[in-house]
């Protein structure tokens, strides 16, 4: 398991046999981050996309971003962003956006799902978009009471005060 500590910029890996941590990077920017195969990937300071091995050691600078970097997303080789009202595909060195979404404020988490990104904005705003730019959709804007959301290989799982609804990608 993994934890960030906020209050010193600290990711760890924890024992689930004991609870023992480890500081595996500590005082540097690193939020929003996300494990994909044996790395961890973030949002480090002044729009960086870094990686980190989940053993440690000197993190990666992967990508210099050209806009707010918020969300960082991974999917094999493919690099991904949200930020500022777009979500971004990264060709080292060029970015290309793939969508704009105003509504959605801040793009803050992305997941890679078959060919789609499944993305949540600021507010609980929550859609997918095709890899390719070729489609999207919101499916849930700033409802109120949204406290979340899931997926399997076919649906969104969207929670709303005491109720989960399922919602299956177009």
């Amino acid at each position: 398991a993994y934890t960030w500590v906020r209050a010193t910029n600290a990711i760890q890996s924890v024992s689930l046999a004991d609870g023992t941590a480890t500081t595996l990077l500590e005082g540097e920017e690193s939020q929003n981050w996300l494990l994909d195969g044996d790395s961890i990937y973030y949002a480090g300071a002044y729009n960086q996309f870094m990686r980190l091995a989940k053993t440690g050691g000197k993190p990666e600078r992967l990508h210099q971003a050209h806009n707010i970097l918020l969300a960082p997303g991974v999917d094999g080789t493919q690099l991904y962003y949200g930020g500022s009202d777009q979500l971004v595909r990264i060709d080292p060195p060029n970015e290309k956006a793939l969508m704009y979404a105003p509504s959605a404020g801040f793009i803050e988490k992305i997941v890679p799902q078959g060919e789609l990104l499944l993305w949540e904005g600021w507010q609980g705003t929550v859609g997918y978009l095709a890899k390719d730019g070729s489609r999207c959709g919101t499916v849930v804007n700033a409802l109120f009471g949204y406290a979340g959301w899931d997926h399997d290989a076919t649906s969104f799982y969207i929670a709303v005060e005491d109720a989960i609804y399922q919602v299956p990608f177009e």
